[in-house]
């Protein structure tokens, strides 16, 4: 019997792009929800929960408010996920 392994994603690590190049964002969207939770420091099952996103629809959110709105993204040991503003 062969035994499986299971691959581990990289750590979310994406560059603060710097007041200059954030952008704005709607309120009350999918995004701002993402933003507020992200502030206080979230992990993906919490933000999965607040957003009713499965796995992958809310890892590729998450990634792409770097690309969208300039916001730094950091990821520790523990698995939460913050947003770097300076």
């Amino acid at each position: 019997m062969a035994t499986r392994t299971v691959a581990r994603r990289k750590r979310i690590s994406r560059p603060f792009l710097g007041k200059r190049r954030l952008r704005t964002w709607r309120k009350k969207t999918m995004r701002d929800k993402l933003i507020r939770l992200l502030r206080k420091g979230s992990t993906i099952a919490k933000c999965q929960t607040a957003t009713g996103l499965d796995y992958k629809d809310c890892y590729d959110s998450i990634i792409l408010l770097h690309v969208y709105t300039g916001f730094g993204l950091s990821e520790d040991e523990r698995g939460v996920i913050s947003l770097i503003e300076e």
